[in-house]
């Protein structure tokens, strides 16, 4: 199974979280807030064949929810229960531990602002959770706490994660076809214009994107895809609000129409977050753009970009995601396995709470053996996927 963001998926391996856990999102049966632990990372259950994991949330620490997929294809989701979106049929109570969702037949899921989403095996996507843009797909602004499909197709990407954002999301098709629906206020559709839509629209007639991030701040909302040949290289495009530089195509302004950041086309994976974006190069090296409070954007500054900016010197990078306004987090490959961050050093990172923003990237714990990492946005909430008793 791969991953969104372009990289290939990790093997299967135990699942771990740090959160502020108010909604129960850490998945351990409670809500006690993990963050001042040293380590900070709770191990949900003690089963070893996760090999999917994503959350999401609204902006707040009191909205996280989490998924997680087996390697039988089973989805497990948990967490916060308002506007339907942990897809049981209703609205509360919060659930703190995993419960399965349907059949073991999913591949991938995921999560917007008050709303989740999931893609089959068959290629049939299903969404749920809060419509008044449109963005579930399904032609009208009724929500749901069910899952419903999108239309009839089953040729949706089981091996590209549909992106979820602030009212809208998108999706790509097994052409390569890129697709978005919801709200389109700041342009983030990328269709040329600020217009909503309740169903799929195709962006653009290109037939090779392998990658797509979207972020949830409900006044910076965006687009970040990856167009070319996974594995080989990759261009990336943006539209969407530009406020704080998030677009990284050298200005502030807003993108109605698909904008190339920059020329480059070596970029491998992108991590849109809540202001700013982390992305890796074929290299191996780090970059970030955007927002840069805390030093988020880990060039030793705390300057705002609107190009990407090198993330320190090291160029055996795996992967970068970049949830929260504050914080991104990092890892390195292999045996080496270990995680890093930069920005604020508390709630969003798994750190405890000291209130430092840390401006280069800096190794969080001594665990070694982490072989995937995945955040939600805005909720402090992190997840961790390892090899198990080596991991912290």
């Amino acid at each position: 199974m791969a991953a969104a963001g372009g990289e290939e998926a990790a093997t299967a391996g135990a699942l771990f979280r740090a959160s502020s856990n108010l909604s129960g999102e850490l998945g351990d049966g409670t809500t006690n807030d993990s963050r001042e632990l040293d380590p900070p990372f709770i191990q949900v259950g003690s089963d070893t064949d996760w090999a999917f994991s994503n959350a999401a949330g609204d902006g707040t620490q009191a909205a996280g929810i989490c998924y997680s997929i087996k390697t039988d294809g089973s989805l497990f989701i948990w967490g916060n229960a308002a506007n339907g979106k942990l897809g049981n049929g209703t609205t509360s109570p919060n659930i703190c531990s995993p419960v399965q969702l349907g059949a073991a037949e999913w591949a991938l899921a995921g999560g917007g602002y008050k709303m989740s989403f999931a893609v089959k095996t068959d290629g049939t996507l299903w969404t749920w959770g809060y419509n008044d843009w449109g963005q579930l797909g399904h032609g009208n602004t009724t929500s749901t706490s069910s899952p419903v499909q999108v239309g009839s197709l089953t040729d949706w990407s089981t091996t590209i994660a549909p992106a979820g954002g602030y009212g809208m999301m998108s999706a790509i098709k097994q052409d390569g076809t890129l697709w978005a629906w919801g709200l389109g206020q700041w342009g983030q559709l990328g269709v040329g214009s600020t217009t909503d839509y309740s169903s799929p629209i195709q962006v653009g007639s290109d037939t090779d994107w392998i990658a797509q991030s979207r972020n949830l701040g409900p006044f910076q909302s965006g687009f970040m895809g990856m167009r070319g040949t996974s594995g080989v290289n990759g261009t990336l495009w943006a539209c969407g609000n530009g406020y704080y530089g998030q677009l990284g195509v050298g200005d502030t302004a807003n993108k109605s129409d698909l904008t190339q950041v920059g020329s480059l086309t070596n970029w491998k994976t992108i991590s849109f977050g809540y202001a700013g974006c982390a992305a890796l190069k074929y290299d191996g090296t780090a970059w970030s753009w955007g927002q840069g409070y805390s030093g988020v954007n880990g060039d030793g500054s705390t300057t705002d970009r609107s190009s990407p900016v090198q993330m320190g010197a090291l160029t055996d990078w795996t992967k970068w995601v970049r949830p929260s306004r504050y914080a991104a987090m990092g890892f390195r490959p292999g045996s080496d396995g270990t995680v890093w961050m930069t920005g604020y050093g508390a709630a969003q990172c798994g750190v405890s709470f000291t209130g430092v923003g840390f401006s280069s990237p800096v190794q969080l714990s001594s665990g070694t053996g982490w072989i995937d990492i995945t955040s939600s946005q805005g909720t402090g909430s992190y997840g961790l996927r390892g090899t198990g008793p080596v991991c912290p």
